[in-house]
This record gives structure tokens, C-alpha cells and sequence, in this order.
């Protein structure tokens, strides 16, 4: 399977600048429950306020299972390819892609 490269990926922490594009983006994004340590993966033209929606128990998947934590988020010019993206990582090899992702960005434990 050849895998199309995102137009834009974000680690966690980085803060893209506001008003940069002009057009409408679809964001990727992957959550981790903090209280039960599952992921939830969904995609959104405005991240801000969905992210608000899932903290706040606004989403009915998300309710009571959080808080929340943005592990992961990836943008695409269209929502067709932002859709086909997020049902990559509900596969199962999209699950095995992000967990290795995931742990290979969290580096080596540390020492007591």
C-alpha cells in the first residue's frame, strides 16, 4: 500500500501560525484518553473546537472517557482525502502505524 504524504503533519506541542492559509483545512487528528488509555481518531475543518467538544463532553463517543490528549494530527487540502486518511488509522495497520509512531516519538524511558 503506498501511503500519500500529508500536506502538513504537527507534533504535539508545535503551534502552526493562524491566518496562514486562505482556504479551508482538514485535520487528522488522534486523541488519547488520559483515564483509560484508549485512542479515538477523528477528522474536523476546525480542530480548535472540536477538540473543546471532546473535552467538554459535547461528543457522544468521547463523553466519559476523557480527559483528552492530542497525540497526533496531520492536515489535508480536501476532506475526501482527510476521510480516507482517518479510516486508514481504524484499520489495522493504521492502529500498528500509529502505535509505532507513537512510541518511537516518546523515546527511551527515563532513569529512576
Amino acid at each position: 500500500m503506498v501511503e500519500r504524504a500529508a500536506v502538513n503533519r504537527h507534533v504535539v506541542g508545535s503551534s502552526p501560525a493562524r491566518g496562514a492559509n486562505f482556504f479551508s483545512m482538514y485535520t487528522v487528528y488522534v486523541l488519547l484518553s488520559k483515564s483509560t488509555g484508549r485512542f479515538y481518531t477523528g477528522q474536523t475543518s476546525d480542530l480548535p473546537r472540536r477538540l473543546l467538544e471532546h473535552q467538554s463532553g459535547l461528543a457522544r463517543y468521547t463523553r466519559n472517557r476523557g480527559p483528552w490528549e492530542l497525540v497526533f494530527s496531520e492536515e489535508y487540502a480536501t476532506r475526501a482525502e482527510a476521510m480516507t486518511r482517518e479510516r486508514f488509522f481504524k484499520s489495522g495497520k493504521g492502529r500498528i502505524f500509529l502505535k509505532n509512531l507513537l512510541v518511537s516519538r516518546a523515546g527511551p524511558p527515563e532513569a529512576d
